[in-house]
C-alpha cells in the first residue's frame, strides 16, 4: 500500500507522541504506578535506610531512591532534597499521582525545640496520603497531604526515563543549598506600665535555634517566649538564630515606664450610741459609722475593750466614762471619742456581809479534826484564820490541830462593797493516852462524824506524783505511783474517816468505770483523799494483764500507801459498772464477768468473784468484796453456749422469818423463769433458788427442810415446765404459785415461830 505525504506526516507526530508518553506518566521509565506504590507500601514502618543501597541508616531521599530502585526504575541518581528539586530528571506536575514525588517545607518539635526543615520528600500512595521518614526515629511512616507545611505547599515532580544510564552512582549528601538565618520578631506591645507583659512572636527565616535576651538580666531558648518586665527602664531585645550555615541578630526596645503611686486612703472613725446617760445598769448598743476602715479598736472608759464593729455593752456601775473608737486600715488610723454617764440606781441598797460559821466540835484532844462549816450571808470570798498559824480561803474547810492550846479561829468573808468578821474558839487538850479516854475519842468521833461524810470531789486526766509505800498506814492527802501517762482519766474524792465508822465514796462525776468503794475504818485518820484512775492500758505497777478478755484496768488509792488494807479497813468493797455495748460486741458471756484484783506481795492476779446489783439500757451494774485497794481488772469470756447470769447480789439482812423465804423463792424464781426463755438450764435454775432457800432459812433447821424443799421444787418446777412449755411469762406465773404451796410450807413457818419463843424464853430466864 502506499502511503501519501498527508499520512507519513500523521505516523510520524503518534510515533513521536508515543516516544513521550513516559514524560506524562506518574511511575518512572521500567514502572507501573502499581508497582511503585506497593514498593512504597512495603517500606511502611522500616527503620535504617541509608546510602541509597543499605539499611543501616534513613532519610527521606534514600528512602525515594530505595523504592523507585525496587520497583524496577532505571537511570537513578540519589542526591540531596534540594538538589533533588533541581534535577533535570525530575518534570514538575499541579497535581500528584500514585508513584510522584513530593516536596514541602515542614515545622519539627524535638527535645522542647522547634525545628523547620528547609524541605522534605515523600512518595505519594493515593487517597491523599504518601510515606516519609520521622524526624527522630527515621521510622517510614504514613502521613496525610493535608497535613504538610501550608505557608510552603508541596509540588509533584515525576521522574523522566531520560537520565543518565549510571544507576549505582550514589552522590553524598549535602547542605549546599541550606540558606542561613535571618533574624526578625515581633512584640504584642511595646511600652506600658509595669508590670508589662510582653508575647514575642519569631519571624526569622531558615532558623533552627532561637536565643533571646530580653534586656533585663533574663533569656529564653523558645520559639515563641513571654516575659514580664516588672521594673520601669528602656530595655533592649535581642533575638540571635542559628542554622548550620551560621547566625543572626535581630533588637528592638521596649519601654517600661513606673507604675503610678496609688492614693492613700485613710479611715475616719466616727460613730454613735443609743444611749449616753442613764441609771446603772445601763446597756449602750454602739454603731460604727465609720469611712474606709477594716479594722476597729473599741475603749468603753471602764478598762473593757472590744474589737467588734457593732458592739453592746453594759455599765453596771455609776460614773462618767469616756468611749473611744479607733478605726483602722491599712494606711493608718483615725479616733473618735464619746462621753458615757451612768447614774446611781435609785433606791439602790448597798449589801453587806454578814460573817458566820460553825464547828462540828469545839474542844477535844491532839490530834483534834475540827469541820468548820461557813452560815454567812452576802459573800463570795473568804479568808480563814485558824489561830495556828495557818489558813485557808475554801467556804468549807476542815483543820486539824497537832498541839494543845485555845485558839481563836478568824473567818473574814468579803463581798464587792464591804467585809465582816466572826471569831470562835477552839480548844484543844492534851493527848490522853489511857484506854478509857481513848474509847471515848472514838465515841465522840464517832457521833460527830456525820457532818464529816460530806466529801469534796474533783476529776481530770493525770494522777498525783506521791509514793505509795507498803511501810506506811496512815489517811491523808494521799497520791499515786501511776505514770500520768498512762491515766485516762481520774476521779477524786475527799471526806473525814473516824474509827468505827462506815466510809462511802460515791464517785457522782462518772469519770471512770468505779461507781463507789466502801469499807469501815479501824482507825482515826482524819481527812483523806481516795482516787480513782482508768488507765490507757495495762498498769505499771503489774507483770502482766489477767486471763480473759480486759474491759479496763483502773488503780484505786485510799489514802497514803499501805492504809487501804485488811490491817486499817474492813469490809472493803467495789461498786462497778461494765457497758453493755462491750459485752455484745465481744459476745462476752455476763456470767463470766470478774473483778481481779492484784497482790502487791505475791505479784499476782487474784479473781474475785462479782454480784449483778442492776442494769439499765447502757451499764450493768455488779459489787465486789476485795482484799484492799490497789491495782484492778475487769475481765470476763465469750460466750460457748448456754449460760446463766450472774446472781443478782443479796439484800443484806438478818431476818430468817419465812417473810425472807418467800421473798428469796419468789426473786430467785422470777430470774430461773427468765434464764429458761434464754435456753438456760433447768437445773441451775433449780438449784439456785434451793441455795437462796437454804441461806434465807435459819442453818439450826435448813439441814432438816433442805431435802423436803429441794424435791418438792424440782418435782413442781419439772411439772410446770412440761405443762407450759418455755413460754417465760407462764412459767414466773407458775413458780410464783410454787412458792406459796411447797409442801410442808405452814409447817416451816409454825417451827420458825416456835424456836423464837424458846429462844424468848431461855433469855427471860
Amino acid at each position: 500500500m502506499k502511503i501519501n505525504k498527508h499520512q507519513f506526516i500523521a505516523i510520524l507526530l503518534v510515533a513521536i507522541l508515543i516516544a513521550f508518553i513516559p514524560l506524562a506518566s506518574a511511575a518512572p521509565a521500567g514502572t507501573s504506578e502499581s508497582t511503585v506504590v506497593a514498593a512504597a507500601k512495603s517500606w511502611i514502618g522500616v527503620k535504617s535506610v541509608h546510602g541509597g543501597n543499605s539499611r543501616s541508616g534513613i532519610d527521606c531521599s534514600h528512602l525515594v531512591y530505595q523504592v523507585y530502585k525496587q520497583a524496577g526504575a532505571k537511570d537513578i541518581v540519589f542526591q540531596t532534597v534540594p538538589n533533588m528539586k533541581k534535577n533535570a530528571y525530575y518534570v514538575t506536575t499541579d497535581s500528584p499521582t500514585p508513584g510522584d514525588v513530593i516536596f514541602w517545607k515542614k515545622d519539627i518539635t524535638e527535645n522542647n525545640r522547634n525545628y523547620w526543615l528547609i524541605s522534605h520528600v515523600g512518595i505519594y500512595i493515593g487517597n491523599g496520603q504518601f510515606i516519609d521518614t520521622s524526624f527522630d526515629t527515621k521510622t517510614v511512616t504514613t502521613e496525610s497531604i493535608s497535613g504538610v507545611y501550608q505557608e510552603g505547599l508541596p509540588y509533584y515532580a515525576r521522574w523522566d526515563p531520560g537520565g543518565s544510564d549510571d544507576t549505582d552512582n550514589d552522590e553524598t549528601p549535602d547542605d549546599n543549598d541550606v540558606n542561613p538565618p535571618v533574624a526578625a520578631f515581633s512584640m504584642s506591645t511595646t511600652s506600658g506600665q509595669a508590670p508589662l507583659n510582653v508575647v514575642f512572636t519569631d519571624k526569622s527565616t531558615d532558623a533552627t535555634s532561637w536565643s533571646w535576651s530580653f534586656g533585663d538580666g533574663s533569656t529564653s531558648a523558645e520559639k515563641n517566649p513571654n516575659h514580664t518586665y516588672s521594673e520601669a527602664g528602656d530595655y533592649s531585645v535581642v533575638l540571635t538564630v542559628n542554622n548550620e550555615k551560621g547566625s543572626s541578630s535581630d533588637t528592638q526596645k521596649v519601654v517600661v515606664q513606673s507604675e503610678p503611686t496609688p492614693e492613700i486612703i485613710l479611715p475616719v472613725a466616727d460613730f454613735d450610741a443609743d444611749n449616753t446617760s442613764g441609771s446603772a445598769p445601763l446597756s449602750v448598743q454602739f454603731t460604727d459609722l465609720s469611712q474606709n476602715a477594716n479594722g476597729w479598736d473599741w475603749n468603753f472608759g471602764d478598762g473593757d475593750t472590744s474589737t467588734e464593729q457593732n458592739p453592746a455593752y453594759t455599765y453596771g456601775s455609776a460614773g462618767n466614762y469616756t468611749v473611744v473608737l479607733t478605726a483602722n486600715n491599712e494606711n493608718g488610723s483615725s479616733s473618735k471619742s464619746l462621753n458615757i454617764t451612768v447614774e446611781e440606781e435609785p433606791g439602790q441598797e448597798e449589801i453587806l456581809p454578814v460573817a458566820d460559821f460553825d464547828a462540828d466540835t469545839t474542844s477535844g484532844s491532839a490530834p483534834l479534826s475540827v469541820q468548820f462549816t461557813d452560815l454567812s450571808q452576802n459573800a463570795n470570798e473568804w479568808y480563814w484564820n485558824f489561830g495556828d498559824g495557818t489558813n485557808s480561803t475554801e467556804q468549807n474547810p476542815m483543820h486539824t490541830y497537832s498541839s494543845p492550846g485555845n485558839y481563836d479561829v478568824n473567818l473574814t468573808v468579803v463581798n464587792e462593797n464591804k467585809t465582816a468578821s466572826e471569831i470562835n474558839t477552839i480548844n484543844v487538850l492534851e493527848e490522853s493516852n489511857s484506854s478509857d479516854s481513848n474509847s471515848d475519842s472514838d465515841s465522840n468521833s464517832e457521833s460527830d462524824s456525820d457532818s464529816d461524810s460530806d466529801s469534796d470531789s474533783s476529776s481530770g486526766s493525770s494522777s498525783g506524783g506521791h509514793s505509795h509505800k507498803s511501810g506506811s498506814s496512815s489517811g491523808g492527802v494521799g497520791g499515786s505511783p501511776e505514770p500520768a501517762k498512762n491515766v485516762q482519766v481520774k476521779e477524786v474524792l475527799q471526806t473525814f474517816i473516824a474509827s468505827g465508822r462506815d466510809v462511802d465514796f460515791n464517785f457522782t462525776n462518772n469519770a471512770t468505770c468505779v461507781e463507789s468503794i466502801t469499807f469501815r475504818s479501824t482507825k482515826t485518820v482524819g481527812k483523806t483523799t481516795t482516787i480513782v484512775e482508768e488507765l490507757k492500758n495495762k498498769s505499771s505497777l503489774v507483770s502482766e494483764l489477767p486471763e480473759g478478755i480486759v474491759y479496763k484496768s483502773f488503780n484505786i488509792w485510799v489514802g497514803n500507801g499501805g492504809y487501804g488494807t485488811s490491817k486499817n479497813i474492813e469490809s472493803p468493797s467495789v461498786n462497778f459498772k461494765v457497758n453493755t455495748s462491750w459485752v455484745d460486741e465481744n459476745n462476752i458471756n455476763r456470767s463470766s464477768i470478774i473483778l481481779d484484783w492484784y497482790d502487791d506481795e505475791k505479784k499476782e492476779w487474784t479473781e474475785l468473784p462479782v454480784s449483778l446489783t442492776g442494769e439499765d439500757d447502757q451499764f450493768l451494774h455488779f459489787t465486789a468484796n476485795v482484799p484492799g485497794y490497789s491495782s484492778f481488772a475487769i475481765t470476763g469470756t465469750k460466750n460457748e453456749g448456754n449460760t446463766i447470769a450472774a446472781e443478782p447480789a443479796q439484800e443484806a439482812t438478818n431476818n430468817t422469818g419465812s417473810n425472807a423465804g418467800i421473798n428469796a423463792i419468789s426473786s430467785t424464781s422470777s430470774n430461773a423463769s427468765s434464764n429458761v426463755s434464754s435456753n438456760v438450764s433447768i437445773n441451775a435454775s433449780i438449784n439456785a433458788i434451793s441455795s437462796t432457800i437454804s441461806n434465807a432459812i435459819s442453818s439450826t433447821i435448813s439441814n432438816a427442810i433442805n431435802s423436803t424443799i429441794s424435791n418438792a421444787i424440782n418435782s413442781t418446777i419439772s411439772h410446770v415446765i412440761s405443762s407450759t412449755g418455755s413460754n417465760a411469762s407462764t412459767i414466773e406465773n407458775k413458780v410464783a404459785e410454787v412458792s406459796k404451796s411447797i409442801p410442808g410450807f405452814s409447817m416451816i413457818s409454825g417451827i420458825v415461830c416456835l424456836l423464837c419463843v424458846f429462844l424468848y424464853r431461855n433469855k427471860g430466864k
